[in-house]
């Protein structure tokens, strides 16, 4: 009980930051080791801060659950979800082929919530993706330019001049 406290987020019940961390070091280690390829997405909530804001924290928290549930349900057993905090979380992706395909449909899935607590206000995504070992070999690295890529994505969009649901590089 102690161990699962100490690795997922109390709020969604999602692995935490720490618990991700080590994961990622785990995913490195085991692909440079099989010279495999594999993706981290970094998401943040397009949306979150007007309905902390407008609606109470309670209602940014009933939407942080329901993100995760979303997340839970449309992401498949090989994958890795965690809340790093606040409105952002992270996903490992092992199945390389798959990644755009993957971002996209939690970008669906997440523009699709509805829960009538939160008075019609909507929720979307902005995704940013690395590829080990391509953009890095370290988990600092990784996360560094999935971050940068995410912000790059939420940029674009704010400025209408673009319209993916994930910003990744040709070779992911």
């Amino acid at each position: 009980m102690l161990e699962h406290e100490a690795h997922h987020d109390v709020l969604t019940g999602l692995p935490n930051r720490a618990f991700f961390n080590e994961t990622l070091e785990f995913f490195i280690a085991l692909s440079r080791r099989e010279e495999r390829r594999f993706a981290v997405a970094f998401l943040d909530l397009n949306g979150f801060k007007a309905i902390n804001d407008e609606l109470g924290h309670d209602m940014g928290d009933l939407a942080l659950t329901e993100v995760a549930k979303t997340l839970k349900s449309v992401l498949r057993e090989s994958d890795f979800a965690a809340r790093l905090g606040g409105d952002e979380f992270s996903v490992i992706i092992p199945a390389i082929d798959s990644v755009s395909g993957v971002c996209e449909h939690i970008a669906a899935a997440i523009s699709e919530l509805t829960p009538p607590e939160l008075q019609g206000r909507r929720l979307g995504t902005s995704i940013g993706v690395a590829v080990f070992p391509d953009d890095g070999n370290r988990a600092d690295d990784l996360m560094a330019i999935a971050d940068t890529r995410m912000y790059e994505q939420k940029k674009a969009r704010k400025a209408g001049t673009t319209s993916p649901a994930v910003a990744l590089d040709h070779r992911a």
